[in-house]
């Protein structure tokens, strides 16, 4: 017993005497910044504003500065509010590929260089941009006839007309080689379509009509009023370019009417941005003008599209 006693008063005395070592968690230092290339696509006299910290590692972004270094010829950028690049692309760039440098300043001072690969397209335009190219003009209806737009014609003589020749072109389910026209629920050749204004599919395709995407009123009142029948007829018959033509559910066709963006945009939210982006495609490839209210509404959807293109196409 005593020596149970004289064990456990050592074990304090010992205990007593060590000193008392406080182990600290260990942290890191914070991580040197560093960056990661951003790239954009655009067109010769494009700007876009380049969220380049989007993909950069840096302490405490929202504090951390942004300055250019360097960039090349035709090219020019400045850092702008929000951490971002402002880079401008002028109108006589050659297509290819182009490095904007910049430097990132974190919170503590510390510096780490970036890229941005500007890529030159022949045939592209930044969407923004490209709504800035519309010429603005009041709207005129006097004198509109939709019989001034002749269609639906069959104009390479196969027998289906542009009504079925549309169909047959945006089937997701392919119609069977050798289906007759006019294309019908009776003889689609087990054909299924989707429309995407609201988000429906059927087999059924005398349930859809084909929206001429800028409707024949509104392309009227934007210019069309000033050209031969020849043209509103090719354009009411445009094969050449699908976003002119698209196959939607006849009651979304027949809510939009003649309406443009400003009064109507496709009842699925997740469309819009698509649905925009094609109507200044088909607008700018007809040479055709938007009004103020129809303008500013472009420009404020295409501001949630993020950095989104358009593919531009001769005007016939």
């Amino acid at each position: 017993m005593a020596r149970r006693r004289l064990t456990g008063w050592a074990i304090i005395l010992v205990a007593a005497l060590t000193p008392l070592v406080v182990v600290a968690p260990t942290s890191a230092a914070p991580a040197e910044p560093t960056t990661r290339p951003d790239r954009v696509v655009v067109g010769a006299g494009d700007r876009v504003r380049v969220a380049v910290l989007a993909n950069d590692r840096v302490r405490r972004k929202k504090r951390a500065r942004v300055r250019v270094l360097r960039t090349p010829p035709r090219i020019r950028a400045r850092a702008v509010k929000h951490r971002r690049v402002l880079v401008r692309v002028g109108p006589r760039a050659k297509p290819g590929t182009y490095r904007v440098r910049y430097r990132v300043i974190d919170v503590r001072g510390r510096k780490a260089r970036g890229v941005i690969r500007v890529v030159v397209r022949r045939g592209v335009r930044v969407l923004s941009s490209a709504i800035d190219d519309l010429r603005v003009e009041p709207e005129v209806r006097t004198g509109y006839d939709r019989d001034r737009f002749r269609h639906w014609i069959d104009a390479d003589g196969d027998g289906c007309n542009t009504r079925s020749e549309v169909l047959i072109a945006e089937a997701v389910t392919p119609v069977a080689t050798g289906t007759s026209c006019p294309i019908t629920n009776a003889n689609s050749g087990g054909g299924s379509w989707y429309s995407y204004f609201d988000g429906v599919t059927t087999t059924s395709p005398t349930g859809f009509d084909i929206d001429h995407l800028v409707p024949l009123a509104e392309a009227w009142d934007s210019g069309a009023r000033t050209w031969t029948d020849a043209r509103r007829e090719a354009f009411a018959n445009d094969l050449d370019d699908p976003r002119t033509l698209v196959a939607v559910t006849a009651s979304s066709n027949r809510s939009k009417s003649d309406r443009d963006p400003a009064e109507w945009l496709p009842p699925r939210a997740a469309a819009h941005c698509r649905y925009v982006r094609e109507w200044v495609a088909v607008k700018l490839r007809w040479d055709l003008s938007v009004d103020v209210a129809e303008r500013d509404t472009l420009r404020s959807v295409t501001d949630g599209c993020g950095q989104t293109t358009i593919r531009l196409l001769r005007t016939p």
